[in-house]
């Protein structure tokens, strides 16, 4: 039912006022988005946000180890005794698969981040939804109460604590409370979504973009026995753009561009 201020004013206060039992289940919005706002909040704790910036911290990490200069270096005549030339090149390919490792995990983090944002609209639609109903309640209920001053105050029969109107003032008070409420989890929301969304964009772009080209290179360093110093700074280079970009990703969520 599409409540308008008219069917509040003309229905619902005289019935309310009529049966004062009915103040406190005045605005009730049920339990619907109280259920729909606990699956966001399972949501958020899952941390897909906070996941995927952790595994971008790590290939960070794994990338400044994985250094295609100290693996082109010239091996000393030592290091080719004790076998420590093979033992960098190892641990070089074992980095780069770790990576790879950490790069999938992040994709698979994106998505559940993807699923985090639907979740996010549709909870930022429903609290909207509710600010304007339980608005509507509030202005409805303080125009009914100036509109009749004797509203709800107890007859010279009654106990003389027993006000409906005292009751109804502070309903309209909690209310006041909750629409608060409402507009500051909004603005937490849009707060999460454009940082989520900030995150993601730049992680996307470079896992299309540059990912590829470092793992091109990559390649080519471990299976080419002789290493040019073209195809070195080539390498070098595609590891420090993808150290920056994904640097970049972990800085865009904390910038208020929007």
């Amino acid at each position: 039912m599409n409540i308008t201020a008219e069917y509040l004013a003309d229905c619902v206060l005289p019935d309310l006022f009529n049966d004062t039992s009915k103040i406190g289940s005045y605005c009730d919005l049920g339990s619907a988005n109280v259920a729909s706002m606990r699956h966001l909040t399972d949501a958020m704790d899952a941390g897909a946000t906070s996941k995927l910036a952790d595994l971008i911290r790590s290939i960070i990490a794994a990338l400044k180890i994985a250094n295609p200069i100290a693996l082109a270096k010239k091996p000393s005549r030592w290091e080719l005794f004790t076998g420590r030339n093979i033992e960098k090149e190892a641990n070089y390919l074992y980095t780069c698969n770790s990576i790879d490792r950490l790069i999938d995990a992040a994709l698979q983090a994106s998505d559940m981040v993807r699923k985090t944002l639907v979740l996010l609209d549709d909870m930022m639609a429903a609290n909207a939804d509710d600010s304007h109903i339980i608005k509507l309640h509030i202005d409805a209920g303080r125009v009914f109460l100036q509109l009749n001053l004797s509203a709800g105050l107890p007859e010279q029969s009654d106990f003389p604590f027993e006000s409906p109107r005292e009751r109804f003032k502070r309903k309209l008070t909690n209310l006041s409370t909750l629409y608060h409420s409402h507009q500051m989890s909004i603005l937490q929301m849009r707060f999460a979504k454009a940082s989520a969304i900030a995150l993601l964009d730049r992680f996307t772009e470079t896992v299309t973009v540059s990912v590829p080209t470092w793992r091109q290179y990559n390649l080519a360093m471990v299976t080419t026995e002789k290493m040019n110093p073209d195809m070195i700074a080539a390498a070098n280079q595609a590891t420090n753009v993808l150290i920056k970009e994904l640097s970049a990703a972990l800085e865009a969520p904390t910038k208020k561009d929007e």
